[in-house]
């Protein structure tokens, strides 16, 4: 089962904003996965962990990752 599904281009923006991609209303901040190179990448400021590695401010991560950080967490499903 699926709750939602999203399409990426070039990037996505996860936060609080109004003009981010998906709007997170209780997010400090903004979270981006973007295209760098053939790699995907996730930033946000500040630590986080990427599949149990420990990131500060960016991080590879692959179509599966499980991201999480003090105050967010997703996972990544390739489809």
């Amino acid at each position: 089962a699926a709750d939602a599904v999203l399409l990426m281009a070039q990037s996505c923006v996860l936060g609080p904003s109004p003009c981010s991609h998906v709007v997170c209303p209780d997010w400090p901040r903004e979270v981006v996965l973007y295209r760098h190179d053939e790699q995907l990448c996730c930033r946000t400021a500040g630590r986080f962990e990427v599949d149990g590695r420990r990131c500060l401010d960016r991080g590879p991560i692959t179509e599966n990752s499980h991201i999480e950080g003090d105050w967010f967490s997703m996972k990544l499903e390739e489809i």
